[in-house]
């Protein structure tokens, strides 16, 4: 039997990808068609897997990505504490609202405005 060797943890929580060029941290992303690989967010409430935390070298396409604990997200919306976040058509945190969302995490501290660092402590679920 044959091991896969694609991507890898890092530490706990923190597993590496590669993906396309231009991808920021504290931004939400959703799993690649290859097991190693991740895509962008291209619409509200999409089903997520982790959050951008490091961006590497190669010009670009290799990301360290959050899949669980806390780390740094960007705000779509003003947000309070301990709130279930989902994500919109960017990739950021804005309120879960209605049951059946695909919820990425819970916000540890809270943010007045839009495009503002959050920590959210990532857990992906359905609510």
């Amino acid at each position: 039997m044959a091991f896969k060797t694609a991507g890898g943890v890092v530490s706990g929580g923190l597993r590496t990808y590669v993906g396309p060029a231009g991808l920021l941290p504290g931004t939400a992303v959703k799993q690649g068609a290859a097991d190693d690989a991740i895509v962008a967010v291209t619409g509200a409430g999409q089903r997520c897997l982790g959050v951008i935390e490091i961006v590497g070298p190669f010009g670009g396409t290799s990301y360290g990505v959050r899949r669980a604990g806390e780390t740094l997200g960007i705000s779509g919306a003003a947000l309070g504490a301990d709130v279930e976040v989902i994500v919109d058509a960017n990739g950021n945190l804005v309120p879960s609202t209605a049951e059946g969302d695909n919820v990425l995490g819970r916000t540890v501290t809270s943010c007045a405005a839009t495009n503002s660092e959050v920590i959210v402590d990532v857990n992906p679920h359905t609510r």
